[in-house]
């Protein structure tokens, strides 16, 4: 009888555990198989994938999308993929934005998950969610809310309310917080809130005094940040230009320094007169940040006369950083060119390295530049260590070629 007994339990168990499998397998087909609007799930994957976002901004297209955002039963990166294809469509699919809305406010079990990718699709929205900024920002100030889904927050609130007074007011209270002995979140958050901020742009100026400060701050990471962001402003950043010379000079980050250099190229025209200035400085680092931070200028009044100093420093490292800027922008320049092939056998390694990468780069601009290194090849005027490195830079051009 027990025999019995234990024989039927395990067929029974055994049926339970092979019919699992085949219900998953029928749900599975049955939510591929389900129509969307004039597709299944299976086909709007292709659909999208294979499909220009004019097409798919057909109402038919837009509404089905609709439907597969809102249907909780639908797998997860369905509904995600539907959501941020409606993001990139933008103002043809523009009526998503209240139903995204009303699942941001009323995310399901899976809260976290649900959220991170409903901001995902706001931000590709854009300005075109811009009614959705104060739910937004009270997700960013909500001190309830994980960590993620706060900073995912920062950046749908800087790209949906990049106009808005609100987002201003938002970010300036993230800016202004400060952590606490017991708890360094804040200061996470502040970190985030700066490095969120440069999407911004010249809309940013009113936070001007606050990146400012921030930019002084102990945290290199909160440094960088907000460096980004003071460039990020543009000519309306003046203001920051002697605070970011300091960094610049005394920073004992070469990464924040870095981000100083090429702040000061963003902000323009207006930094300039302090460029030319750093061009007599004694250090030799602090002449190559100048040279980076003409590589972030475009052809404004000035900076022609900045390269042609820069192409006369006493550094012969300063000298071919300045000219492979030059060259970018006059790929036939005939001196930045013989700066950069007489430095091919410099007594510097490094020096010789970097006149090497910068005439590679260059080659395919300048049909000069490549007559000039065949020359070098065969030359008996030039050095052995030149006449090789003309020969490398032309085998590896004409394979690329090839």
């Amino acid at each position: 009888m027990n025999n019995s007994r234990t024989t039927f339990l395990l067929i029974a168990l055994f049926g339970a555990l092979i019919s699992v499998p085949e219900n998953l397998a029928t749900q599975l087909h049955a939510q591929e198989t389900k129509t969307y609007g004039p597709y299944s799930l299976k086909e709007w994957q292709h659909v999208v994938k294979s499909t220009d976002f004019t097409t798919l901004g057909q109402p038919a297209i837009v509404d089905g999308l609709i439907e597969i955002v809102v249907d909780e039963k639908a797998p997860w990166a369905s509904r995600r993929q539907a959501a941020k294809t409606l993001g990139r469509i933008g103002q043809p699919a523009a009526k998503a934005v209240p139903i995204l809305k009303e699942i941001l406010l009323n995310p399901g079990d899976d809260a976290v998950s649900t959220r991170l990718w409903v901001l995902s699709a706001l931000s590709l929205f854009k300005t075109v969610a811009r009614d959705v900024t104060p739910e937004v920002s009270e997700l960013v100030l909500d001190s309830q809310q994980p960590h993620l889904i706060r900073v995912n927050a920062m950046e749908t609130l800087g790209r949906v309310g990049k106009e808005s007074e609100l987002s201003l007011s938002t970010f300036s209270t993230l800016l202004q917080s400060h952590a606490t002995q017991e708890d360094n979140s804040q200061n996470e958050l502040r970190l985030a809130a700066a490095d969120a901020v440069w999407i911004l742009g010249p809309s940013a100026a009113p936070l001007l005094p606050l990146l400012i400060e921030n930019a002084r701050d102990e945290w290199s990471a909160i440094r960088i940040a907000s460096l980004t962001s003071i460039g990020e402003i543009g000519p309306p950043a003046a203001i920051a230009i002697p605070p970011l010379v300091d960094t610049l000079l005394f920073d004992d980050s070469d990464a924040v320094r870095e981000v100083a250099a090429d702040s000061l190229g963003k902000i323009g025209s207006p930094a300039i007169p302090v460029l030319a200035k750093l061009q007599t400085d004694p250090e030799l680092q602090v002449r190559l940040y100048v040279v980076r931070a003409i590589s972030q200028m475009a052809s404004q009044t000035g900076v022609s006369k900045l390269l042609r100093i820069a192409l006369q420093d006493e550094a012969d490292a300063v000298k071919i950083e300045a000219a492979q800027e030059v060259l970018n922008r006059e790929p036939d320049h005939a001196l930045a060119q013989t700066i950069l092939l007489d430095a091919l056998d410099n007594q510097d390694r490094r020096v010789r390295l970097n006149a090497y990468n910068a005439i590679y780069e260059q080659l395919p601009k300048s049909e000069t530049l490549q007559i000039e290194l065949s020359f070098f090849a065969v030359s008996d005027s030039a050095t052995k260590i030149e006449r090789e490195a003309a020969i490398k830079l032309l085998k590896k051009f004409q394979f690329d070629q090839e």
